[in-house]
């Protein structure tokens, strides 16, 4: 993927141009095994063939982006569709769920603020949802591949995006799809074609965008984490959905490790807009005149 100098603080769709700008907020691909797999649906749903499956296979991706008044009932559409038989679906362990967030609308530091969160509870989020994707190659953790960090950090710094989509599009947060469709990809869930559970992980992703708009830069995260602690801080977050976090093992410590793995991102740049150089003109020793150059970025 190609690098390229991005303002912070401009709406991604304006930073990233792409060739449609959705309104929708949710995309969905569904992935599965089996037999006897509709390979057309009269509307909602694009057929895709997905060389990474196995046997008679299909992966169901939403023709549009969905709104969150609706995004349910295209998964109940599908839902109903491969239950119906003569569908049989495999419990195959190389399918997942790959949901992406439109984020548009937002500016790149909100874009982190979102990714900062997200790492915050990505284990235990991953551990609710599909433990059996802990590990797993083509959605790997933060804590279990960290060229991830490295590369926000280096990205926040420089001001240039332009993550490797050979490296690092198998994140369980797929940052490489920012410039590709003005999206978050968030790839842990197992496959399932359950429209409930897929709707309450969809659920709990909008949710932490909705709260990561709150705050004005990944560092105002930490000190209210400092400030809270991992109980009031989860309760601020996903105050719907706490329970599915406090009700996992050593919660509260491992919250605490992701947070001092995602300070490396917080603590990598100073957030707020760029400052302009001063250009040298004249030279003339003490007295040199120095005036501003607007078109010149650190």
């Amino acid at each position: 993927m190609r690098s390229k100098k991005s303002d912070f603080h401009l709406p991604i769709q304006d930073a990233f141009p792409v060739a449609v700008n959705h309104t929708g907020e949710i995309g969905i691909e569904v992935e599965v095994e089996g037999q006897n797999l509709p390979k057309g649906f009269p509307s909602y749903w694009n057929y895709v063939v997905d060389p990474s499956l196995r046997g008679e296979s299909a992966e169901y991706v939403l023709k549009k982006p969905a709104t969150r008044d609706t995004f349910k009932n295209y998964l109940k559409y599908l839902e109903k569709n491969l239950t119906a038989d003569p569908v049989k679906i495999k419990n195959s362990p190389r399918t997942s769920v790959h949901v992406h967030i439109n984020m548009n609308d937002r500016t790149m530091v909100q874009v982190y603020n979102y990714i900062c969160l997200y790492l915050v509870l990505e284990d235990l989020l991953i551990q609710h949802i599909s433990p059996e994707r802990n590990g797993n190659l083509f959605c790997l953790k933060a804590s279990d591949a960290e060229a991830l960090i490295d590369m926000l950090v280096k990205a926040a710094n420089t001001r240039i995006w332009g993550p490797d989509e050979n490296i690092f599009r198998y994140s369980s947060c797929n940052v490489c799809a920012i410039e590709k469709f003005n999206s978050l990809e968030f790839r842990a869930m197992r496959g399932t074609i359950s429209a409930d559970e897929i709707s309450e992980w969809v659920n709990i992703l909008l949710a932490i965008k909705d709260v990561a708009v709150e705050y004005k830069d990944p560092t105002e995260i930490s000190g209210e984490f400092s400030i809270l602690g991992p109980e009031g801080f989860i309760r601020k977050v996903l105050p719907e959905y706490a329970g599915i976090i406090q009700n996992q093992i050593g919660w509260r410590e491992r919250m605490w490790n992701n947070l001092r793995l995602v300070q490396e991102i917080i603590y990598s740049t100073d957030w707020g807009q760029q400052k302009k150089k001063e250009k040298r003109l004249f030279a003339l020793g003490d007295d040199e005149e120095i005036v501003p150059d607007f078109n010149l970025e650190e």
